[in-house]
């Protein structure tokens, strides 16, 4: 497994923070070129973004979340992968 493309957060304005209001994958969904991945919202305009390759979707982002220029949001994998798994022990709630 291999990440084959990173999106980045672009600068479209004069903001550095916008807020992802709409993801439309899930994690491990192939997705095609010119897929609609995500939009962001900025205090002027909604941007969305697309993909240039085919591939694997893993989202570094929730809905909601605030994230900066130049964050990467989206990796693109060449197959599935696992995703990671956080368990917390029960002693510790």
């Amino acid at each position: 497994m291999a990440i084959i493309h990173e999106i980045i957060a672009p600068k479209s304005n004069a903001d550095e923070v916008m807020l992802v209001s709409e993801l439309y994958f899930s994690n491990n969904d192939y997705v095609r070129k010119g897929d609609e991945l995500l939009d962001l919202e900025t205090s002027k305009t909604t941007i969305a973004l697309d993909t240039q390759i085919e591939g694997y979707v893993e989202y570094k982002i929730k809905e909601k979340d605030s994230i900066s220029v130049g964050e990467v949001v989206i990796c693109i994998h060449d197959e599935k992968f696992e995703e990671e798994v956080i368990v917390k022990n029960l002693e510790d709630i």
